[in-house]
């Protein structure tokens, strides 16, 4: 199993733990929130495989991309690495990806592709730690707390400000999840600090989920971006 592959597996494992199982419900609602809202007919996941699972409607296409050879997930699997994905070029309206950036060296190498299969003014939803909560505050302190899945934890400017220069620009911006990491809390307490939390202190959740929308080329100020031409599979 490839190193990338070995990440997503343990992000997979830890949502069955007790905090990943409850992180893992919280901002899956929001996501179907915004996915139900856009509604698109195509719908690509990278990574983790049961993220989203809800259909919009019955004619809804799902393809999911796993660097892991025996995923299974509803809709079209596809086994592959993530330097280059297997689609032709404008061909998906809306693409989720849970901490793909943080399992990466370099998340421009993805952010690159996931521009190029989006269709114009295509939707990103990007699933992150949010370094502005206490989770990252644990983290830099070295509270042990290990983020197992993670090549490094970014802030979303950082994310930002390599999105922007691809080709994207933030539509939404919401955190969820305000217990903290380091000791396990009751499932109500959790759900009374999370309901508190986001009232109050709306920026500050342990989970940062921003939607994202793919530019047109006309209104791009990097005119040195090299879109890539299409591949040999045709989903």
């Amino acid at each position: 199993m490839s190193d990338l592959a070995s990440k997503i597996q343990y992000l997979d494992d830890w949502y069955q733990t007790s905090l990943g199982q409850q992180v893992f419900s919280t901002s899956r609602e929001l996501v179907e929130q915004w996915v139900s809202d856009i509604c698109p007919d195509f719908l690509l996941q990278v990574g983790c495989h049961s993220f989203y699972q809800k259909a919009c409607h019955a004619k809804q296409t799902f393809v999911h991309v796993d660097p892991r050879t025996n995923s299974r997930t509803n809709g079209l699997d596809v086994c592959c690495g993530l330097e280059h994905l297997p689609f032709m070029s404008d061909i998906f309206p809306m693409a989720i990806c849970p901490h793909i950036h943080e399992m990466m060296v370099d998340h421009s190498v993805i952010f690159k592709e996931l521009y190029r299969v989006l269709e114009p003014e295509g939707y990103l939803i990007l699933v992150g730690v949010n370094m502005k909560s206490c989770w990252g505050v644990e983290y830099v302190m070295g509270r042990h707390v290990s983020f197992g899945w993670s090549e490094g934890v970014y802030s979303s400017a950082t994310v930002m400000s390599n999105l922007s220069r691809i080709g994207f620009e933030l539509r939404d911006y919401q955190t969820v999840f305000f217990s903290p990491f380091s000791f396990g809390l009751p499932r109500v307490l959790s759900q009374l600090m999370d309901s508190l939390g986001s009232r109050y202190f709306s920026h500050r959740g342990a989970i940062e989920i921003m939607i994202l929308q793919k530019k047109r080329p006309g209104l791009m100020l990097n005119t040195d971006l090299e879109v890539v031409g299409a591949s040999a599979l045709d989903v």
